[in-house]
């Protein structure tokens, strides 16, 4: 994530050090480099995404994404944030929306359920709904989870569950997105502390 500054997106030039690397065709938007520090050079891996995070993530990897070309007046985006643009691009892709309030609420926390949610609209995956896991047959998004599932986006924690309500991690968000694109990761370019962190 950033903070502050313009609201137009920094040259890779300007930005801190990202924690995924991937291997080969440097140069595609596939192997676009889409995670960034924050202005310390931590990369906080195990933070809390917010939803203002996922959308400049997401922005960055689906640059290639149509878009509608309608304005996005969030009140509470403002246009010198430093991810207004990614929000108004994501909001346009059709990738997240705003509260019924008419509000973004762009640092409120991500559950891994709107993380799947998020990504399923955005790609218009479809899935059989067949074998809904029992954790999430009554959980408000259990066919968007499911197909994430299904996807192999989502592999669920070591004793089998999926904890739909747990807020994402950024290390576990970066999981979700690396299997979305098909995405091999070189560790050994990835900083140590954020080895450990490899389901989601």
């Amino acid at each position: 994530g950033n903070s502050g500054g313009s609201h137009r997106p920094k040259s890779d030039k300007d930005e801190s050090k990202e924690f995924v690397r991937p291997l080969g065709a440097e140069d595609s938007l596939l192997h676009k480099e889409y995670i960034k520090g924050y202005p310390d050079n931590t990369i906080r891996p195990e933070n809390n995404l917010t939803r203002e995070e996922a959308s400049a993530i997401l922005d960055r990897v689906t640059e290639d994404k149509s878009m509608t070309k309608k304005v996005f007046n969030y009140p509470d985006v403002e246009q010198n944030r430093w991810s207004y643009n990614n929000i108004e691009n994501l909001s346009n892709k059709g990738g997240i929306k705003g509260y019924p309030d008419g509000k973004f609420k762009p640092v409120n926390k991500i559950t891994r359920a709107e993380a799947a949610t998020i990504l399923v609209r955005l790609e218009n995956e479809t899935g059989s709904n067949k074998n809904i896991p029992e954790e999430i047959k009554n959980h408000w998004a259990k066919e968007e989870i499911n197909i994430a599932i299904e996807k192999g986006w989502i592999k669920g924690y070591e004793d089998g569950s999926i904890k739909a309500d747990a807020y994402i991690t950024r290390a576990e968000f970066v999981a979700l997105v690396n299997r979305m694109l098909g995405r091999n990761v070189n560790y050994d370019k990835i900083e140590e502390e954020i080895i450990p962190s490899k389901v989601l």
